[in-house]
């Protein structure tokens, strides 16, 4: 498993004015922005708020959910976790009709064995797009790429006191030995870098927490400076070309 720092270029890019998606909501295709172009060997990266869109942009965001999607968001028990799974999702799926040049309500998942959502169709004569979520304190990153299978993981640094008993339960040992050697002012950031490399592994092999390893030697595993005060990683299990993070906005004017 390759594991690297790489330069990344911010790329802020508008994907929709929420004046005219709000105008557009009734027709049966909505359009929620420009053509988005993914070439074979590149990995886009979409950074996103999920806390502070405005009420009329998640009023729209929800319309453009599946009805296995809506009922989801209504068994959340608490309103902001409801808010962040519509915003999360109806983000994905109008970055999602950007690259596949369609309506984001017409597309549909599957998921896999462990939850993980894919899609249940790709464009006709094209290479498939893959694509993975993460969100942590109000922000989301959504990767997307034609490469392989690909994994992203995203933690704020906070305060863990049990950290050192969740990483000697899930880290491998010269992860921990490596986290034990780290200077104490830099253990937690530390903790949190090997956590999300650790995180975005599983989650491009598909698997989860206590289930069998995947063979990392076919991984590569990318740390990401995505946003101040975070930790992120992305991994893919093919050759990454260029890596773009990218900032999406709603705007009303």
């Amino acid at each position: 498993m390759k594991r690297s720092t790489t330069a990344f270029s911010s790329a802020p890019l508008r994907l929709d004015r929420a004046r005219n998606a709000l105008a557009n909501a009734g027709s049966p295709e909505p359009s929620c922005g420009a053509r988005l172009r993914l070439g074979a060997q590149e990995v886009d990266i979409w950074r996103a708020s999920l806390d502070q869109q405005p009420p009329h942009v998640a009023q729209f965001l929800e319309t453009l959910l599946s009805a296995d999607e809506t009922d989801r968001a209504s068994r959340f028990h608490f309103e902001r976790d409801r808010r962040l799974f519509v915003v999360g999702r109806g983000t994905l799926r109008v970055l999602l009709g950007g690259y596949l040049d369609c309506a984001p309500q017409e597309i549909a998942f599957r998921y896999g064995p462990t939850g993980k959502p894919m899609l249940a169709a790709n464009e006709r004569g094209a290479p498939p797009i893959f694509f993975n979520v993460t969100h942590s304190g109000g922000v989301a990153l959504l990767a997307f790429t034609r490469v392989s299978e690909i994994g992203i993981d995203l933690e704020q640094i906070r305060d863990l006191p049990e950290w050192q008993a969740i990483a000697e339960a899930s880290f491998a040992p010269r992860q921990l030995a490596r986290l034990r050697r780290c200077p104490e002012h830099r253990r937690r950031e530390e903790f949190f870098r090997a956590w999300t490399q650790q995180e975005a592994l599983l989650k491009a092999a598909g698997t989860g927490l206590g289930t069998a390893s995947p063979r990392v030697g076919d991984f590569k595993v990318y740390s990401l400076r995505a946003a101040p005060g975070f930790a992120a990683a992305l991994a893919v299990t093919g050759t990454a070309g260029r890596i773009s993070i990218r900032s999406s906005e709603y705007c009303a004017h």
